[in-house]
């Protein structure tokens, strides 16, 4: 599989594998960078090695904040918690973006905004790449979709 950016246009070449399935939109501000994915109550990314995201945030990176846009309420379960892990597999906070508290199911209702408040929003990341994961999911859904939005501040090369 290859990569192509060009103008802000990814275009991937090949077929891409199962697991990298979680790309995400960039949208550049200065240093400030915005990365959007899209879930749904049956397809959540999880934490091991080989479910990297096309997309991750820099290792050192910033995070300004954490949205969840709800699209179809969630029904069924008791509470989804959105974190990050490193790339390799190796969570760092499951909740350090929206906590299960957050992500109860009465909140995640049609339309709704979350704002995350997790232990990772304000904070600089380690030493390695993260991306978005969801090991927190308490119950069985039967419906639901989000879209999840995270800003962040890169430093270095990567905030060019």
């Amino acid at each position: 599989m290859a990569l192509e950016n060009v103008g802000g246009r990814q275009t991937f070449f090949g077929a891409l594998p199962d697991k990298n399935k979680f790309g995400g939109k960039i949208h550049y501000s200065g240093s400030v960078k915005e990365i959007r994915y899209s879930f749904s109550f049956d397809d959540m990314p999880a934490t091991d090695s080989g479910n990297a995201m096309v997309i991750a945030i820099p290792a050192g990176a910033k995070i300004v904040d954490a949205v969840l846009k709800v699209g179809t309420a969630w029904v069924g379960g008791t509470s989804v918690a959105l974190g990050l892990t490193d790339q390799d597999g190796t969570a760092n906070d499951p909740d350090g973006l929206v906590t299960a508290t957050q992500g109860a199911t009465a909140n995640l209702t049609a339309g709704a905004v979350i704002t995350g408040t997790g232990s990772l929003v304000g904070a600089v990341g380690d030493a390695s790449a993260d991306q978005v994961f969801t090991s927190l999911v308490v119950g069985t859904y039967t419906a639901g979709t989000m879209d999840v939005i995270v800003r962040y501040q890169a430093f270095g090369a990567d905030a060019a």
